[in-house]
């Protein structure tokens, strides 16, 4: 998906947007720019997030370069060695695989996160989280959404670039056209497991009944989780859901000033359509939004 304006850098989008919530830009963003520019040729993408808390940067590349930079940059903002050297081990467990970087370009710039995109056998990526002490009930409800999704291996594992990293792990399903019904009744027993309740529920339900509209697609299902904390984050993520249905949702919720703020990201990027939109999930439902919105011609 392009843009639909045109922007004489990265850098000078990203400031646009950034007014638009009162955040203030990355004194490096020029460096971000010039340093990940082979990766960003191929892959620029910017989140939205309805908190305001800031703008986060998103590349792809499966370029070590393109690694090494990423992390010299957040060395250069003071990220601690071990958590660098800790990262860097965690990728090893993608070799070969694509990898996705996750940076702050304004507000907070505190940290980064990495993805490796795809498939990861379960056994595998549990060693992994066991060895930085992610133990049950954590691992058993990774566990047991994967054999919801009837998947014995991850679609995508990520790391924040910390040293008590939180972890993410990724599964998927399918919508299939006139398959409605199925993937609802997964939808709901993937609530109920993670224990949100009755509201939070019809309202989750509302929203995927017209964020899924756009079939067929993949639904990305994680589940987040960190080192000692025997609780989950989990997010249900879409591929390319129009702005006016995630505003209509935005206003179910309640966050009527995301909204607008939304709407203005909307017109300024000249684009109808996000490319994926995250809704973070809470006890009560929806625990916020991340619009992610991927751009070329940069």
């Amino acid at each position: 998906m392009s843009a639909g304006i045109r922007y004489p850098s990265l850098a000078a989008l990203i400031e646009r947007l950034a007014l638009c919530q009162a955040l203030i830009v990355a004194d490096d963003i020029g460096r971000i720019e010039q340093v990940l520019k082979s990766a960003l040729d191929t892959y620029t993408e910017l989140a939205f997030r309805s908190d305001g808390r800031r703008i986060d940067l998103i590349t792809v590349s499966n370029d070590p370069a393109v690694g090494q930079s990423y992390f010299n940059l957040l060395e250069q903002r003071g990220a601690s060695e071990k958590a660098i050297a800790g990262c860097q081990r965690f990728l090893q467990l993608g070799r070969g695989k694509t990898i996705i970087f996750k940076l702050p370009v304004a507000g907070p710039l505190e940290g980064g996160e990495v993805y490796i995109r795809g498939a990861l056998p379960l056994a595998e990526l549990f060693s992994t989280l066991e060895q930085d002490s992610v133990y049950s009930p954590a691992l058993s409800l990774i566990q047991e959404i994967g054999q919801l999704t009837k998947k014995d291996h991850s679609r995508m594992l990520g790391r924040d670039v910390a040293e008590r990293p939180f972890y993410t792990t990724f599964f998927t399903t399918y919508l299939a056209e006139e398959q409605e019904e199925l993937d609802s009744q997964l939808l709901q027993k993937y609530l109920i497991k993670i224990g949100v309740n009755d509201i939070g529920q019809e309202l989750l339900m509302a929203a995927h009944a017209l964020f899924s509209l756009n079939r067929p697609q993949t639904l990305f299902i994680s589940l987040q989780t960190a080192a000692g904390q025997p609780a989950v984050r989990a997010k249900l993520d879409y591929e390319g859901v129009r702005l006016r249905w995630i505003d209509e949702v935005m206003r179910w919720a309640g966050l009527n000033e995301a909204a607008e703020i939304l709407t203005e990201w909307s017109q300024v990027l000249g684009l109808k359509k996000a490319s994926y939109v995250g809704l973070p999930i809470c006890e009560k439902g929806i625990d916020g939004f991340r619009v992610y919105f991927r751009l070329s011609g940069l």
